[in-house]
């Protein structure tokens, strides 16, 4: 199924020397190959221009109206614009023939093979969030209660999740569909912990620091539950004192923590900082950069992202793909740059959850990311021949000829295939080695 774009825009492809102020421009490089946190933008100042020639590239697509004549460059306002959605084509490699068949129509019994060991592997790892979120959500309440013994329950989950992290260096990173889309801290506890003990392992820090790590995670954002959930879950725009309030969260997790005895120091400092940004600019200290410890960094760029994916506003969420741009581009000055291009890494250019177009007009939801290629995630494609349950799955590391073409917003899809590929309202993740045989 190919998908058209909006049809009161057409692309031209443009000579970058030809670009002016107020034309809708789309930079054919994925997004990390260029110097704005947007592909498609309207050019408001001369430098903008200039960056785009500097790029070195033979053309740029301009955007405008179907009313003009092909040979008007239309110049733009931002409200002209149809669409927020953020497309970030590939340029076409010359050596990639063309598909004008539908992919799936190709796949072979070691395909269908591939999809079930895929739909084995997530059916263990969805049960085993589900089971993790439960165990979470009762680690959390005991520690408000000042409880040694879910203390101790946690390490023992923690000490088990980096043994098993260490031991399996071929660990894979699954998209979850969330069930209980109410319990938003909990599900930003295991979230945050499993991608930060992802980041730690890739760092190569030792298994101490890991499990430090990992306690910090899963604890950081313990001090919410102190905040009544009509304020956590406010869809209306925080007033000045609301806001403030809020922010006083990672004190609120310190007082927590600090009236249990056996709670350890490092985990303390994460809980207390994970807030805080290398510009000095964070809260609520405004430490500012070699005064943030390596673990709180890592903890800090994988809250940022998950709140990015999962704010309590819902039509607000950035898809995986975009939250990462916008962090690489709009917070540079905030984040560890060096671990933030190690996160890119663990979860690939495009990030389980994101809805891909295939250079063969097949359109699909990536599942998982690539070992090797973070340009070749695993892709479950729509086919309305067959249910969901059977849905295709491919692994475009083993496709040379397929590519992703463009990165489409869920809200865009059309019903039918929204309900196929069903992506969650919720962005969760499961690594399967944390999923029991």
């Amino acid at each position: 199924m190919i998908f058209r774009r909006d049809k009161k825009l057409v692309r031209r492809r443009v000579n970058p020397g030809q670009l002016k102020k107020g034309m809708l421009v789309e930079i054919p490089l994925p997004w990390f190959r260029h110097p704005f946190w947007r592909s498609r933008f309207v050019i408001k100042e001369d430098s903008q221009i200039e960056k785009i020639k500097a790029l070195d590239i033979p053309f740029v697509f301009v955007l405008s109206s179907e009313a003009h004549k092909k040979n008007d460059l239309k110049v733009f306002n931002e409200k002209d614009m149809h669409t927020k959605e953020v497309h970030l084509p590939e340029i076409p490699s010359p050596s990639s023939p063309s598909h004008s068949h539908h992919f799936v129509e190709d796949q072979d019994q070691e395909k269908i093979s591939s999809a079930k060991l895929y739909l084995i592997k997530y059916q263990k790892c969805e049960k085993a969030y589900e089971q993790t979120i439960s165990q979470v959500k009762t680690l959390l309440n005991g520690l408000l209660f000042f409880s040694e013994e879910s203390l101790k329950d946690a390490q023992n989950m923690m000490r088990k999740m980096v043994d098993t992290l260490i031991n399996d260096p071929s660990t894979m990173l699954f998209l979850i569909n969330a069930k209980k889309k109410q319990e938003e801290v909990f599900h930003h506890a295991l979230n945050t912990c499993i991608l930060s003990l992802l980041l730690a392992r890739a760092e190569n820090l030792p298994p101490e620091d890991i499990f430090t790590i990992g306690l910090g995670a899963l604890f950081h954002d313990i001090g919410k539950l102190k905040i009544p959930k009509t304020l956590i879950l406010k869809t209306q725009p925080l007033t000045k004192s609301e806001k403030s309030f809020l922010q006083l969260h990672p004190q609120f997790g310190l007082e927590i923590v600090s009236k249990i005895s056996s709670f350890p120091e490092e985990p303390k400092q994460i809980i207390g900082e994970h807030h805080e940004t290398l510009d000095g600019k964070g809260y609520p200290k405004g430490l500012r950069g070699d005064k943030i410890g390596i673990a709180t960094r890592i903890v800090s760029i994988v809250n940022i992202y998950d709140n990015l994916c999962n704010p309590p506003v819902l039509e607000k969420a950035m898809t995986p793909y975009h939250a990462l741009a916008f962090m690489y581009k709009k917070l540079n000055e905030k984040l560890d740059k060096r671990l933030m291009e190690l996160f890119i890494r663990i979860l690939g250019v495009y990030p389980p959850g994101t809805i891909v177009k295939l250079s063969s007009g097949s359109v699909g939801i990536v599942v998982s990311k690539s070992p090797n290629q973070p340009h070749k995630p695993l892709v479950m494609l729509y086919n309305p021949d067959v249910p969901p349950s059977k849905a295709p799955v491919i692994s475009l590391e083993e496709e040379p000829s397929l590519d992703i073409e463009q990165t489409i917003h869920p809200s865009s899809l059309p019903q039918e295939v929204f309900v196929y590929l069903n992506p969650p309202l919720r962005i969760a993740y499961m690594a399967d080695s944390f999923a029991k045989d």
